[in-house]
């Protein structure tokens, strides 16, 4: 599998496909020989018009409690300068508009082509969730929890440049009580964030 994390190649153009793999060869991190090029997705700038081809990858969608998450983008506006997101509110209009975005593409791509798990469930069974990407995917050998860095997704935008260089594997954590959101949001706006939260969680479920 050629990738290593965020490449902030825009998807709304036909070139998409292009544009990833000169990305991958300039940091060292393409593999022609490999089946699968991947690519992390986070920001609506990207995916907000794609072209058709989009829809024709396979998408593993993966989506976080409102509550971590926004606390999440947070901590890390303020360690990274990430002037657009320094405040609760700005992280949860962000997690909103995200998340009712990636409802949209879910209903989108063929059955066959999507993936959705939460954070939670990920971290709740590491090796179950894991297994069941890697069948879905058909991949041999298969899968396994374990986790060696590319030292592109250790820079600023390229994944998680605070911790991935530290990290070797997804590590289970026990079921947790769903949590509270930040103090001072706006309850229509923290409404809102919980309630896609769990709209795209019920889209997965269909499947």
């Amino acid at each position: 599998m050629s990738g290593y994390g965020e490449t902030h190649v825009s998807y709304n153009n036909g070139l998409s496909p292009a544009r990833l793999v000169v990305n991958l060869t300039l940091r060292r991190a393409y593999a022609p020989s490999a089946p699968w090029v991947f690519d992390k997705v986070l920001h609506d700038r990207l995916d907000n018009a794609p072209a058709a081809a989009f829809y024709k990858a396979r998408a593993i969608v993966m989506v976080r409690h409102p509550a971590p998450a926004i606390r999440s983008i947070c901590a890390l506006a303020a360690r990274t300068g990430m002037r657009d997101v320094e405040t609760p509110e700005d992280a949860a209009r962000y997690y909103l508009a995200r998340t009712r975005t990636l409802s949209k593409h879910w209903q989108s791509f063929p059955d066959a082509n999507r993936f959705g798990l939460s954070a939670e469930a990920l971290l709740a069974d590491p090796a179950e969730m894991i297994d069941r990407i890697g069948d879905w995917l058909n991949v041999a050998p298969k899968l396994t929890n374990t986790y060696v860095s590319h030292v592109a997704s250790q820079r600023g935008g390229g994944g998680d440049p605070t911790r991935s260089a530290g990290l070797t594997r997804i590590e289970a954590l026990p079921p947790q009580p769903e949590p509270g959101l930040p103090q001072g949001l706006k309850p229509d706006l923290a409404n809102a964030c919980v309630t896609a939260y769990h709209d795209l969680l019920a889209l997965f479920d269909r499947d």
